[in-house]
């Protein structure tokens, strides 16, 4: 799949509680993402935006974007429901390939880590994540 038909969705914990150590890894994440297609959703991920939906509008807004996408990518450092709900979502429904990151010292959830049909990954730095990233892009989904 060319890079230009790459339909990307970024999911990631969109909660007070995320720490500035993993906002940085979604906007490392994002970066690397970007190179790789277009993020359907990346709006929802500038600074401006990242709060002001309600929980309804979000999840709508989410399922509307993962319509249109043909791969996920999500990042999985804290447990979240919303997190959870899109990856189940883009595996049982849309049947799109996922790629799942998290901070390496941190554990996603078992439902995560132990589901075969997710690319489940740690990083440790910015160059961690792109190494991943191109890999999924490179060798798993071509």
């Amino acid at each position: 799949m060319s890079a230009k038909k790459r339909k990307i969705f970024f999911s990631s914990p969109a909660e007070d509680t995320v720490t500035h150590e993993v906002a940085q890894a979604q906007k490392d994440i994002l970066k690397s993402l970007i190179a790789q297609g277009t993020i359907v959703n990346g709006e929802h991920y500038l600074p401006a935006s990242w709060w002001n939906n309600t929980s309804d509008d979000a999840f709508n807004e989410s399922i509307v974007a993962l319509d249109e996408a043909n791969i996920l990518v999500a990042e999985v450092n804290e447990w979240s429901h919303s997190v959870g709900r899109e990856i189940a979502y883009a595996q049982f429904v849309r049947k799109i390939p996922v790629l799942c990151l998290y901070k390496r010292g941190t554990k996603p959830s078992a439902m995560i880590e132990w589901n075969e049909d997710l690319q489940v990954f740690p990083y440790e730095t910015a160059e961690d994540i792109k190494g991943i990233v191109d890999n999924f892009f490179t060798h798993w989904l071509e």
